[in-house]
């Protein structure tokens, strides 16, 4: 997955510096790409440090997350194993990457990472959201070898005025940055996918 193949809207969240990074993508904008590209990057880089991907349920993870890494490190010829029973993948010689549902908020404990990646926000309730948003934060104690701050990223399709417009738009948590990703900016999509939204 080269850092090359990105969009620009793709490429902007894969460089984001801020503490808190969201990205509000259209569907087949690119944003679990663009997530998974920052994930396994931060990942090879820094085989020392574990990081965490967290989603609304364990059902998605598995029907979602949990294959597209697979189709990838499989093609980049990485070994790995996805560890089903304890929501975990070990790269070998890379470390971990915990795998967390978010459907709990006070459940998230037991691990320790330094970065959070949590997808599909929008499927969460209001409330949940943004109670969900600084709990990962508890969990991101591990530094980094070169001082990289520990960062939290969001992704999420459009959802009017809820958790991600209140907390990143409306009032904006400090050192936060939203990153809007359209779906006429990912090319790789079929000619009429976006007339059969309509």
């Amino acid at each position: 997955m080269p850092e090359a193949s990105l969009t620009e809207p793709q490429s902007d969240f894969f460089h984001a510096e801020e503490r808190y990074v969201a990205a509000v993508a259209g569907f087949g904008s690119g944003k679990t790409q663009a997530a998974v590209s920052r994930l396994l990057a931060t990942k090879f880089k820094y085989p020392e440090v574990d990081l965490a991907y967290l989603a609304p349920s364990y059902g998605l993870i598995r029907d979602i997350f949990y294959p597209y890494i697979e189709e990838i490190l499989t093609s980049m010829r990485v070994r790995f194993s996805i560890k089903r029973d304890a929501h975990n993948i070990f790269i070998q010689g890379y470390g971990k990457i915990f795998c967390r549902t978010m459907e709990r908020p006070d459940m998230l404990v037991g691990w320790q990472a330094s970065y959070a990646f949590l997808d599909e926000f929008y499927l969460l309730p209001t409330k949940k959201a943004v109670t969900v948003i600084p709990k990962p934060s508890a969990r991101l104690r591990v530094k980094f070898p070169d001082g990289q701050k520990n960062q939290r990223f969001i992704t999420t399709t459009p959802e009017g005025f809820k958790a991600t417009y209140k907390l990143f738009k409306k009032e904006p948590i400090a050192a936060s940055r939203l990153i809007q990703m359209s779906t006429y900016s990912h090319p790789p999509l079929p000619e009429d996918y976006i007339q059969c939204l309509i």
